[in-house]
């Protein structure tokens, strides 16, 4: 099987946490300080990871237009209510 990892670097580690914790509606399946692993469910032969990693010396930067996550919700009106 092929894995693919979606890995996010951030200095705000806890609100990013946090935001998708909820959103993949489960905790992280693995974590250590500083770093959180999801694996998410699929229905084809790809294992889906999804990894959040604290950096101090990340510099933010704007996404261009091309650069897009989609994900699919279950229950979009429980996500918006709490965002």
């Amino acid at each position: 099987q092929m894995i693919v990892r979606f890995n996010i670097f951030t200095r705000h580690f806890e609100s990013m946490l946090t935001f998708y914790t909820r959103l993949f509606q489960r905790p992280p399946t693995s974590s250590k300080s500083g770093f959180v692993l999801f694996v998410l469910p699929s229905q084809d032969s790809l294992i889906y990871q999804f990894s959040i990693k604290y950096s101090s010396s990340i510099q933010p930067y704007t996404i261009s237009q091309a650069a897009h996550l989609k994900l699919r919700l279950n229950d979009l009106n429980d996500f918006i209510h709490d965002y």
